[in-house]
C-alpha cells in the first residue's frame, strides 16, 4: 500500500472517529442536539450549548410538564361538559315543570277558576326567575399581605392625598423593578417613602404640641422647582398632578414637612 494510501485511510478512519455518537447523543440528535463545534458555528455564540445527557433531561422535564398541561386541560373539559350536562338537565326540568303547570292554568281558564289561574302563573314566574337568574359571581380574592399593611396603616384610607402620593411610588417602584417585583419588598418600600414625604403625619404630639402652630409651615418654597426635585419626588409629583392636585401646593407642602430643602 502506498503512502498517500495510507494516509487517506488514516483520514477516513479519523474522521469515522469523529462522527461516532454515544447513545445519549443518538437520542439527542434525534431531537435536534448538535455537537458543540457543529452548534457554536451556527448559533455563533447567541445560544449555551448543553451536553447531550442535560439536552435528553430538559426534553423530558418539558415533556413531562407539556403531559401534566394536556390533563389538566382535559380535565377542565370534562368538568366543563359535566357543567353543560348539568346545566341542560335542570333546563330540561324547568321546562317539563313550566309546560306541567301551562296545562294546568288551561284547564283552569276554561273552567273559570281565576283564582287558581294567578296561583299557577306565579309558580311560572317563580321558575322562570331561578330558571334565568345570573350565575354568582365569586368573590374577589384580596391580597392578606395588602390587608395586613393597610390596618398597619390607616392613613391609607383616611387621607386622600397621602394615598395619591402612595398608588405613585407604588406605581415607580413597579416600573423600575420590571420583573424583579416583590410585592413584599414593595410594601415597605412604599411606607418608608411616605414616611418621609409625610413625616409629621407620624409623629407623637405631646400635650404641649397639641393645638401649637407649625414652625415648618413658615418655610418658602421659593427657589424650589419640579426640575429641582428628587427622582423619586419628581415622579409622585408629576402622578399627584395628573390626579388633579396643584404641582405649587404640592411642593410648597414637601417643603413645610421638611421633605426637601
Amino acid at each position: 500500500m502506498s503512502e498517500i494510501e495510507e494516509t487517506e485511510e488514516t483520514q477516513e478512519t479519523e474522521k469515522t472517529q469523529e462522527v461516532e455518537l454515544t447513545p445519549a447523543e443518538k437520542i439527542a440528535t434525534e431531537g435536534g442536539w448538535m455537537p458543540e463545534e457543529d452548534f457554536n458555528e451556527v448559533h455563533q455564540g447567541d445560544k449555551e450549548w448543553v451536553s447531550a445527557a442535560e439536552f435528553n433531561r430538559r426534553g423530558e422535564l418539558f415533556e413531562k410538564i407539556n403531559s401534566q398541561s394536556r390533563k389538566i386541560d382535559q380535565l377542565m373539559q370534562s368538568q366543563e361538559m359535566l357543567k353543560d350536562t348539568f346545566k341542560g338537565a335542570k333546563a330540561a326540568e324547568y321546562e317539563r315543570a313550566k309546560r306541567d303547570l301551562m296545562v294546568e292554568r288551561d284547564t283552569a281558564i276554561e273552567d273559570g277558576e281565576k283564582d287558581k289561574v294567578a296561583e299557577i302563573e306565579h309558580q311560572i314566574n317563580q321558575i322562570n326567575a331561578v330558571q334565568y337568574a345570573p350565575e354568582p359571581q365569586p368573590a374577589p380574592t384580596r391580597d392578606p399581605e395588602f390587608d395586613k399593611w393597610l390596618s398597619d396603616n390607616q392613613w391609607y384610607g383616611n387621607n386622600n392625598e397621602m394615598r395619591m402620593f402612595a398608588d405613585s411610588a407604588w406605581d415607580n417602584i413597579a416600573k423600575q423593578s420590571g420583573a424583579n417585583f416583590n410585592p413584599t419588598e414593595m410594601y415597605g418600600k412604599v411606607g418608608e417613602m411616605v414616611r418621609k414625604a409625610y413625616p409629621d403625619q407620624f409623629q407623637r404630639k405631646t400635650p404641649q404640641q397639641v393645638g401649637k402652630p407649625k414652625a415648618s409651615g413658615n418655610r418658602s418654597s421659593k427657589g424650589v422647582s419640579v426640575e429641582s426635585l428628587p427622582e423619586e419626588y419628581r415622579y409622585q409629583h408629576d402622578q399627584m398632578v395628573k390626579k388633579g392636585l396643584s404641582s405649587k401646593d404640592i411642593i410648597k407642602q414637601w417643603v413645610d414637612m421638611g421633605a426637601i430643602e
